[in-house]
């Protein structure tokens, strides 16, 4: 037997072989006999049947040229090849005689595509007709019909109700109905950013007040595109004045000052904007401030701030409904309960995420249209949901302008639109007013030398807030919430009457109090009930639900006369302070406060019930709350235990890998430190803190510190993972009630068991913060003591300063800087060496009776009544910040809230302007056909068209000969490639055959030029839990190179996902010399990636609902398998990947490789670590994977019955003492224990050694051989990568 020693040598070997030649001429002569054959056969059977088309035998010849050319040209071909043998340097070797088998066609096998997003199915005739029979049928007690549309793919389908003493004439009607939810494409439920650039219309009298068309793009660019200008706003420069109508005369014969005045016409303009558009308003609030009896001139004073700067609600309504026509489309005029049915045999579960679908606008809509019209008034009756924000914002980062800007969304456009900013559908309603500086100098004036108190100047910051709000709840604003406001909609021009209503109100917790008129951290802190500050940490038990409800606060007559009362013993002849005895028996038990609450005075009528509408608030009460606190603890506590483990903490968070383009960011700064963190980073703290955390601490006994710490910041993440869903159900409600519960026991373990151990002080930071609050007060001091610290100095010397301290103060005061390394020691060297930082650090302990805590309980309830949080979030108004900012600096920085009013009109009707453009379209920039493809969403993935990388195969294997990745390169991926081209060119497949890479079929795979391209970047589309297109990016050169793939076959009780690392993309241009194939020389591109496969630490191959309970608590873990194994590495087809996924290195592990030095320099294996987390809180989508069948989205997911609580559950049954319900008491019944919490390091693996060469229970690796014929390896890859019984990723 003859031994190849040298690379190729093989192949060059085959290439001048007289026998491989003899084989390849050989194999054309039988190709031409089999053709002729088959031809014969089919000239037969065609006579045979002759009668049916009209022909005889002879007219079907195939040598005929004018009846088959492609017949006469594949003999021409096979004619030419066989007449001379094969040449010296051909380079292939022909495949074998192709012989019959048992075959399966792939269009036999039951493989579901990639289920793409798809809207509700839209209403038709025969449906109306069909319910409104139904209903006609009911009994004459139901005033209600119910009328369910049919359910799209998803199993997604609307209920409406059809109101018994509704007048509405098209209460069923299709005509006239307006249904955006039908009208959605692909495109609008998706996520993926697609670059586009308008155009305008070439009518000039639409550009009014411009004077022509190139006027118009230059405005528009300048006032809309963004006050920065950046590159991007560059090259839509450019787009502009490439524009061959672009004529620069017209734009410098433009009057451009007119133009801009006309542009921010307001109301207190002489002049008049051409559209009766909401323009803004001036107006002076008077407040009456109370002196009470003790001071010199007692009795109240009125006091008037000017400059409050509005737009009447009706206005701004009146400008929606009538003059912004693109808005229309996306209006939902009527509400619906939206209902999923995912098995035929389980009744619909009702879904909560719109507002438009909440309880609270269904509820709305019914009393509307249940009450009695207006009289002689038969039109339709409409709800329009109207959504508040309100939050102080600072304009500039240094300086002290800031700003109350009130914004106001519309509950009718899907809250999708709303997120984003630039859809441009937050209206600015008010710039609300403070009390000036100068108010004091009014107060000093009437009460003499007595100080202001800070208990007045809160109520008069209460009045003007009050004030305000009276002034844009005016009358017209009143008179349409009660009788309607006749308008003839844009979307149709037919005439409704539109009813306002108030559904949430969104803003941090000072907002709040101040808006709900209850004092700020009280006694009853809460503005929705009236739960005592010493029982806050009740959260989650039987006791603290049961109060809420029966405690909730409510806008009555008990209410009112309690405050009427108060302000009586104020305005009144006693002339009472505001803080004084009588008022504080009437106020202080309920944490009320001696202001009218505008809201109760002008709504409370109506049957408006206000407290409700302070909606939860994640940003501020878990995220910057609850979480940040927690946080901040467990630092002291690592602080205390040893300094260094503060120092590996911010180590571990610097190594953690980022995902997404920016879901998890960059650690680059230490962590531990808090500096300049916004709300996104403590989330991204919260969801890769389990990685960092572990092994910090001890996890002997009896305290189990890890392992119980560990299962407490477990429990948040998942209870922060589920209330941030964007798609709710009955069941995922359940999971949050179910997990409030367990999260609040955990916490109060904390307090109580695992705080205690700790002798907890300040962080510095916290010294810092205290000691700097603490010199601004001493710094407010007598003129005398400044001057005698002065005299300290050294003589003829100023006193340095630092940051406004003098280095000679007391230490306690000049420490303030500390944390600023710089300063720090500038102060070293001044301050009494004596005294260390730490001995002024004050003890710490962990707090739980806060209002933050306490709201946690209401988010279920929050959820069901208004939709999903993500619908009200402060994240909106935060974003929504961005554009008076952005403003800001195009103003002259005085009196700043008039010029931004101005700006707002004029980038408002610019952009109603385009919108209002008839015939508008749309260029998408530099749409070549790979970039059309890249910004299309309906495509499963992406991989570039270039060709520029190219890698010779030979040379890759020649060059990496002793790499173990590339062992069976070339017979793996043949093994790979061909039954994906196959199926390509409709060739049917063997099903019963294991595939070989030594069979004679592979031997008919060929690569054109022996090449593959290489590509840097993978876009992965997927379709997400709530039905959205959303997009992965897969570069293995950084941290976004890990992927999930569907496990195939499915083996109960083992998990459902496998994960890779990719280690390279790929498309080759494939060539299958089949018998069928009549053109030998076409080739077929196919995408692949190599991938590099993780497995299942032992122990951890479980269902990936496990990992939420139980004595498996927990994320799962990987490793990778031994890289000499044959399981180490294969190739995947990108349309099997479901989507990205973020692993991160178990750092307690340890790395694999101490010496820096691997095994693989493709693989990079000298950064592995021994073992890995999925981390399944990444985002919301990968929380709903690992809740098998439960993500709405998700068919990929057998479907199967969602199971809910039971009715015992349901009723709070179970042990009533500690608030645990029946269905939690298992769960709950072993929390405090150790052992059911976090698997431990030892119980999973022993060392390093043994976790390397561990492997999964489904992977076997005695079949590896030596000489290459145990291949039952790649077998196996093959049958997970391509099992056709059913898919592996390409549907949800």
């Amino acid at each position: 037997m003859q031994v190849y020693t040298t690379p190729a040598a093989f192949k060059n070997h085959v290439n001048s072989c007289s026998a491989s030649k003899l084989d390849l001429w050989e194999s054309f002569r039988l190709l031409k006999e089999s053709r002729e054959v088959t031809a014969d056969s089919a000239q037969v059977a065609d006579v045979a049947s002759g009668s049916n088309t009209g022909t005889s035998g002879s007219e079907l010849a195939p040598n005929d040229p004018s009846q088959d050319s492609s017949a006469t040209a594949m003999e021409e071909y096979i004619d030419a090849h066989l007449a001379t043998p094969p040449p010296a340097k051909r380079r292939r070797k022909a495949a074998k005689v192709f012989t019959d088998g048992n075959f399966v066609s792939l269009a036999d096998i039951d493989i579901q595509p990639d289920m793409l997003p798809a809207p509700l199915i839209a209403i038709t005739e025969n449906d109306v007709q069909a319910a409104e029979a139904v209903s006609d049928g009911l009994e004459t007690a139901t005033s209600h019909g119910i009328f369910d549309t049919p359910a799209n793919v998803f199993g997604l389908f609307r209920r409406y109700k059809r109101l018994g003493n509704s007048t509405t004439s098209d209460n069923y009607s299709t005509a006239g109905r307006h249904d955006p939810d039908s009208l959605m494409n692909l495109n609008s439920m998706s996520d993926i950013s697609i670059v586009d650039i308008p155009s305008a219309p070439d009518s000039s009298d639409i550009y009014s007040p411009f004077p022509n068309k190139s006027s118009f793009l230059l405005s528009e660019w300048f006032w809309n595109r963004g006050a920065q200008k950046s590159k991007e706003s560059f090259r839509d420069l450019l787009h502009i004045l490439g524009n061959e109508d672009f004529s620069t005369a017209d734009v410098t014969a433009t009057n451009w000052p007119q133009i801009d005045r006309q542009l921010g016409l307001n109301d207190w303009d002489r002049e008049e904007w051409q559209d009766d558009d909401a323009g803004w308003q001036e107006s002076s609030i008077l407040i009456s401030v109370p002196f009470h009896r003790f001071t010199d001139n007692p009795g109240a004073r009125d006091y008037t701030i000017n400059g409050f700067y509005h737009r009447t609600l009706t206005s701004v309504i009146r400008e929606k409904l009538t003059l912004k026509r693109e808005d229309a489309s996306n209006f939902h005029l009527e509400p619906y309960e939206l209902l999923w049915q995912p098995d035929d045999n389980q009744p619909p579960l009702p879904l909560y995420g719109e507002l438009y679908t909440s309880q609270a606008f269904l509820s709305a809509h019914q009393t509307l249209q249940e009450s009695p019209p207006e009289p002689g008034c038969n039109l339709p009756r409409v709800v329009v949901a109207l959504m508040f924000w309100s939050d102080a914002t600072h304009l500039t980062q240094f300086g002290n302008a800031k700003i109350t800007p009130l914004y106001m969304y519309f509950g009718n456009e899907s809250k999708y639109r709303r997120c984003k900013p630039s859809c441009r559908l937050a209206e600015h309603v008010a710039f609300f007013q403070q009390l000036p500086d100068s108010f004091k100098d009014f107060a000093n004036n009437w009460t003499g030398d007595k100080k202001v108190s800070p208990e007045l100047l809160a109520h008069c910051k209460r009045e003007l807030a009050h004030e305000q709000w009276r002034i844009l709840l005016d009358g017209e604003f009143l008179e349409a919430y009660e009788h309607g406001i006749v308008l003839d909609w844009i979307g149709d021009g037919k005439k409704r009457r539109f009813y306002p209503r108030f559904m949430t109100y969104s803003a941090d917790y000072p907002e709040k109090v101040l808006m709900s008129t209850i004092r700020q951290l009280g006694g009853c802190p809460c503005p929705r009930c009236k739960m005592p500050k010493k029982k806050l940490h009740l959260i989650g038990t039987d006791e603290d639900m049961a109060f809420r409800i029966q405690s909730e606060r409510r806008d009555d007559d008990d209410r009112r006369q309690k405050v009427t009362r108060a302000r009586t013993s104020i305005y009144g002849s006693s002339n009472f302070a505001v803080d004084s005895a009588p008022v504080e028996r009437e106020l202080k038990p309920e944490s009320l406060v001696p202001t009218l609450n505008a809201f109760s005075d002008r709504l409370s009528r109506f049957g408006l019930h206000w407290p409700s509408m302070f909606v939860v608030d994640l940003l501020h009460e878990i995220e910057l709350g609850v979480f940040k606190a927690l946080l901040v603890h467990l630092l002291r506590i690592l602080e205390s235990v040893d300094e260094n483990l503060v120092h590996e903490l911010d180590r571990r968070f610097r190594a953690t890998p980022t995902f997404g383009r920016d879901t998890i960011r960059r650690f680059t700064t230490n962590a531990s430190e808090l500096k300049k963190m916004a709300a996104h980073n403590y989330e991204d703290i919260l969801q890769c803190i389990i990685p960092v955390f572990d092994g910090l601490l001890s996890d002997e006994e009896p305290n189990f510190l890890n392992t119980r710490i560990l299962r407490i910041l477990f429990q948040l993440a998942y209870w922060h993972g589920l209330a941030k869903l964007r798609l709710h159900s009955e069941a995922t409600l359940r999971l949050l009630d179910e997990q409030t519960t367990i999260l609040g026991a955990c916490l109060r373990e904390f307090q109580t068991e695992i705080c205690p151990l700790f002798l907890t002080k300040e962080l510095r930071r916290e010294a810092v913060a205290r000691e700097r609050r603490t010199a601004t007060k001493e710094a407010g001091t007598s003129q005398k003591s400044k001057k005698g610290a002065n005299k300290a100095a050294s003589p003829g010397q100023t006193a340095p300063v630092v940051r406004g301290l003098n280095v000679n103060q007391e230490p306690a005061q000049a420490e303030v800087v500390e944390g600023i390394v710089q300063h720090q020691d500038i102060l070293t060297t001044t301050l009494d060496k004596g005294k260390q930082p730490d001995s002024r650090r004050k003890n710490k302990t962990f707090n739980l009776n806060t209002y933050k805590v306490h709201s946690m309980g209401d988010y279920s309830s929050a959820i069901r009544t208004f939709g999903t949080t993500d619908s009200y979030s402060t994240e909106t108004g935060e974003l929504e910040h961005r554009v008076p900012k952005s403003n800001y600096k195009r103003t002259s920085k005085k009196q700043f809230q008039r010029q931004l009013a101005r700006i707002e009109r004029k980038q408002t009707r610019i952009h109603r302007m385009r919108q209002a453009m008839s015939g508008t379209s749309v260029e998408v920039a530099d749409m070549s056909a790979d970039n059309a493809s890249l910004a299309n969403p309906a495509i499963r993935y992406h991989i570039g068209a270039s060709e520029h990388n190219k890698q010779d195969i030979r040379i890759l294997i020649r060059d990496n000969t002793n790499d173990p990745a590339i062992t069976d390169f070339y017979p793996k991926l043949k093994t790979h490639l061909l039954p994906r081209l196959k199926a390509k060119l409709n060739i049917p497949i063997d099903l019963n055959i294991t595939p070989d890479p030594r069979s004679p079929d592979q031997e008919r795979l060929f690569y054109k030029n022996d090449a593959i391209y290489q590509h840097n970047i993978l876009r992965i589309n997927y379709t997400t839990y709530d039905i959205r297109r959303l997009q992965d990016v897969v570069n293995p050169r950084t941290d976004h190179r890990d992927i999930m793939i569907l496990r195939q076959p499915m083996i109960p009780g083992k998990h459902e996902y496998r994960y890779g690392r990719v280690i390279g993309i790929y498309h080759v241009n494939a060539i299958y010399h089949g018998p069928s194939q009549h053109d030998l020389n076409q080739s077929h591109r196919l995408d692949f990636v190599w991938v590099r496969w993780f497995e299942m630490v032992e122990g951890y191959d479980r269902p990936a609902s496990v990992g939420w309970s139980g004595e498996r608590l927990g994320l799962d873990q990987l490793t990778f398998p031994p890289i000499g194994s044959v399981h180490a590495f294969g190739f995947l087809d990108p349309a099997d990947i479901l989507r990205g996924c973020h692993i991160t290195p178990r750092f307690r592990s340890m790395l694999r490789h101490t010496d820096g030095l691997g095994l693989s320099g493709i693989a990079r294996d000298k950064h592995d670590w021994s073992s890995y987390y999925v981390n399944r809180f990444v985002d919301r989508d990968m929380l709903m994977r690992f809740h098998w069948s439960m993500g709405v989205g998700h068919l990929s997911h057998p479907q199967r019955a969602v199971s809910l609580p039971s009715d015992a559950d349901r009723s709070g049954g179970g042990d009533r003492t500690t608030g645990v319900t029946s269905s939690l008491q298992e769960r709950l019944r072993n929390v405090p224990q150790p052992a059911l919490a976090i698997r431990d390091d030892k119980a999973a693996i022993n060392d390093d050694e043994s976790s390397s060469d561990s492997g999964s229970d489904d992977m076997d690796y005695s079949s590896e051989s030596v000489d290459g014929e145990g291949l039952d390896g790649i077998n196996s890859d093959f049958d997970d990568m391509y099992g056709y019984e059913d898919d592996i990723g390409g549907h949800y």
